[in-house]
């Protein structure tokens, strides 16, 4: 079966975790970016947050071009996501940090 490189038509629901890679349609969790989908439009597709570590996060910002494939993250995955991102948020709002 030959691997299918995802685009911005493909239907990808606002508010869910993605994983996405350059080279691997399995998106390993180890190697992938972790994206919480916010829309597509002009053909690209848009996060609200995302992270490689689950340490550091960016902020609304376009899914960079290099990613070629995404899966949808499990359940375990969305949860350890979110306790992440919480941390994060608090760590920023508490301390300042950026």
């Amino acid at each position: 079966m030959k691997e299918r490189t995802m685009t911005a038509d493909d239907a990808f629901e606002s508010g869910e975790l993605y994983l996405f890679h350059p080279t691997d349609p399995s998106c390993p969790a180890s190697e992938s970016l972790w994206g919480l989908f916010d829309k597509a439009a002009e053909g690209r597709l848009f996060l609200e947050s995302s992270s490689s570590d689950l340490l550091c996060f960016d902020l609304w910002h376009p899914l960079p071009a290099e990613y070629r494939y995404g899966r949808l993250a499990t359940r375990a995955e969305l949860r350890d996501y979110a306790f992440a991102l919480a941390a994060y948020e608090h760590r920023r709002v508490s301390y300042r940090c950026e």
